[in-house]
């Protein structure tokens, strides 16, 4: 396959956007945290129903019971506010809102928008991840999400994966799990 190179992509950051990538690269929907409470809770009450136990284990219990009913509500907290949280702080850094554009070549990636002109070594991304709306990279300790609605068709798409493939890694679709190291350079 010949890659069609320089890949470039111009678009403008949306709230989906950045809550698309957020949830990928952190990886949102893990219900670990959410079942730990679950479990932390209904395990203290089952315990507590024992009648043979002294009165400070039983409120070392009640307070391991306060503190699943704390951890969980915090958790519901977080989850069901954090579009709002996410939305307040893109609306508080207006530079996000600028028209960006993003070369893709064989050697590197060069970003740009009206403030930053940034060219980054492929070696320097981690990895990538996609869903249905984005492809996202982890960057140092951030990351950047490349918005596939400035793509201008599937084949646009394809040759920037195979891109991303050989410079980067194997992309995880949504996936946890560890990096993959991209071959070394021939």
């Amino acid at each position: 396959m010949i890659d069609a190179l320089p890949i470039t992509l111009t678009f403008t950051y949306t709230d989906d956007d950045f809550l698309q990538g957020y949830r990928l690269m952190n990886d949102s929907r893990s219900y670990r945290p959410l079942i730990l409470g679950v479990v932390a809770i209904f395990g203290t009450c089952l315990v507590f129903q024992a009648e043979m136990m002294s009165l400070f284990v039983k409120w070392l219990l009640f307070l391991l019971l306060d503190a699943g009913i704390f951890y969980f509500g915090y958790i519901l907290y977080c989850t069901w506010t954090f579009e709002t949280r996410m939305t307040k702080m893109l609306a508080q850094t207006p530079g996000l809102r600028d028209e960006r554009t993003v070369i893709c070549t064989e050697d590197s990636i060069t970003f740009r928008s009206a403030k930053r002109d940034t060219r980054t070594d492929w070696r320097l991304l981690s990895f990538p991840r996609e869903n249905q709306a984005v492809l996202a990279f982890r960057f140092g300790g951030s990351y950047f999400v490349l918005p596939k609605r400035c793509l201008s068709d599937e084949t646009e798409l394809l040759h920037l994966r195979a891109l991303i493939e050989r410079r980067v890694g194997t992309i995880n679709a949504g996936k946890v799990g560890r990096p993959t190291m991209p071959p070394p350079p021939v």
